[in-house]
């Protein structure tokens, strides 16, 4: 059964995935920028987890890569998500 579910739109229409515990990552980049997002389940922390991660797109490869945040969904019941993405993109 899933556990994430991940949507796409593009000129050929949408698609959709599913991915359980495990987790689901998606990816989207142009020629100079490009992001990921990857959703997992902790078993230490006993919650999910969100990560976002943005590169230097399709013509360098993945050379330029940030972490821009990591996050948790207990981050999100305490409202802590806007100051952490603050303090991610100050870095």
């Amino acid at each position: 059964m899933a556990h994430f579910y991940g949507e796409v739109q593009g000129n050929r229409g949408g698609a959709s995935r599913c991915g359980t515990k495990n987790g689901l990552e998606v990816r989207g980049a142009g020629w100079n920028i490009g992001a990921t997002v990857s959703l997992w389940y902790d078993k230490n922390e006993k919650q999910d987890k969100l990560r976002i991660v943005v590169d230097s797109g399709n013509s360098y490869g993945t050379k330029y890569r940030k972490n821009i945040i990591e996050l948790g969904e207990n981050d999100l019941a305490d409202q802590k998500i806007l100051s952490k993405l603050a303090e991610a993109l100050r870095q």
